[in-house]
Parts: C-alpha cells; structure tokens; sequence
C-alpha cells in the first residue's frame, strides 16, 4: 500500500500476525513476570524462571522481572512460529 508521496506506507493491523511486532517492551510480563509465561502456555520457561527467583531468596527477582518484560513478545512468538507446520507458514 502507498501513501500519496509514493512511498511504502505499513498499516498496523491486529488481526494480521505478521503485522504485529514481535519483539519489545511487554508492561504485562514486568507486572506478572515468570506467571506471565505460564499464563501463555509457556509452562517450561515460566516454572524455571520461578524456581530461579526462590532460589535467589528473592534476590534476583527485579533482574528476572526484566528480563521477562525484555523476552516476553519474542518467546510467545517463536513457541507460535514453532507450532505451525511448514504448510502454514504463509500464514504467520
């Protein structure tokens, strides 16, 4: 699609996955943090970020918190692209 200069205009479409940014900043994941992961269905990575942060006495839990906000889009994104089969990939 273009805009009225020519160039390429990028539309932001929700329903449209591969629109969607898959990488950043997720405020819901610094809130909730490992939960966040175990909430999406990403019970591995979730359940060990937890027992991390009990092992640490709470210590390295602001490190692990930000962490998760840092990760969080990009691992919900790679567990989706890994569910697909090669026949859908045009639809990611």
């Amino acid at each position: 699609m273009r805009n009225k200069t020519g160039k390429e205009k990028h539309s932001y479409n929700k329903m449209n996955p591969r629109s969607t940014p898959k990488t950043g900043w997720s405020w819901a994941a610094l809130l909730i943090g490992p939960f966040w992961y175990i909430m999406q269905g990403l019970w591995g990575k979730g359940v060990f970020l937890l027992a991390l942060s009990i092992i640490t006495l709470g210590l390295g839990v602001p490190f692990i918190w930000i962490y998760c906000a840092a990760k969080a889009k990009s691992d919900l994104y790679e567990r989706k692209l890994s569910k697909k089969s090669k026949f859908d990939i045009d639809n990611i």
